[in-house]
């Protein structure tokens, strides 16, 4: 989006000045610019900016030196040989069409994203538009750019995909152990209580033929002892009729005496 409106820009001072010989340059902040005169010059030169329309003498080429008109104590304005303007450094405050002897030389616009850039205008007689430079340096960072971002992604989205199974495993296992855990404990709780029972079972059975074998050996032993109560009491009748016939046979001899 950013390139479309530089380019959009670009076409239109370019039908603004159709008709100029004015260069158009683009230059990134913090970089260094060499603006030309648009003719080869002898003698004195002096560089002037106009902005907002104001214009304002920078600096004058002299065989003798440069002289600045404007307040500049780091020295970003300077000349060459063929009596070009260099600016070191440049700042947004840059931004301008710069003259040369009142000649309009140069229109600078000072970015931050894209490196220096050159359109030369076509002559006034000439009827094919100017082609903005297209950076081939930027678009091959940007692909790459692009490229290690996607890559990143890409490993991102696996490494979160891989800690989510790490986590799902984890808690299978951990699942799966409390399962078997809880299966063990009713197992032997479920053995516990089969083996009490069983032991009270087995109890109750024991307690039950002891019972039953001493009420067994009861009624063995209060059968024996009515057993010995009829052979006393018959003893005792057999007896007691013995004693009565001997007593009567005592009574007939007696008697018949």
């Amino acid at each position: 989006m950013r390139m479309k409106i530089y380019s959009c820009l670009l076409v239109f001072v370019l039908c603004c000045n159709g008709s100029s010989e004015k260069k158009h340059k683009i230059i990134r902040l913090k970089d260094s610019v060499t603006l030309p005169c648009p003719h080869p010059v002898e003698g004195k030169v002096t560089w002037s900016r106009e902005r907002n329309g104001n214009r304002v003498d920078i600096l004058t080429v002299d065989g003798d030196g440069d002289i600045r008109h404007i307040h500049d104590p780091l020295k970003r304005y300077s000349s060459s040989v063929d009596k070009s303007l260099h600016i070191s450094n440049v700042t947004v405050s840059d931004t301008g069409t710069y003259f040369c002897n009142n000649e309009a030389a140069v229109e600078l616009t000072v970015i931050q994203d894209l490196k220096t850039t050159i359109l030369s205008t076509p002559a006034a007689t000439s009827t094919a538009p100017s082609t903005p430079i297209v950076n081939t340096d930027r678009q091959l960072l940007y692909g790459v750019v692009f490229g290690i971002g996607a890559i990143l992604l890409i490993f991102l989205i696996f490494l979160i995909f891989l800690v989510l199974l790490v986590i799902i495993v984890l808690f299978t296992r951990r699942y799966r152990q409390q399962t078997r855990d809880f299966n063990t404990t009713s197992t032997n709780e479920l053995d516990n209580t089969f083996t009490s029972n069983r032991d009270f079972n087995t109890t109750s059975t024991n307690e039950l033929d002891n019972t039953f074998t001493s009420n067994r050996d009861f009624n063995t032993s209060s059968t024996n002892k009515l057993n010995t109560f009829t052979s006393n009491r018959d003893f005792n009748t057999a007896f007691n009729s013995t004693n009565k016939l001997n007593t009567f046979t005592s009574n007939s001899k007696t008697i018949h005496t």
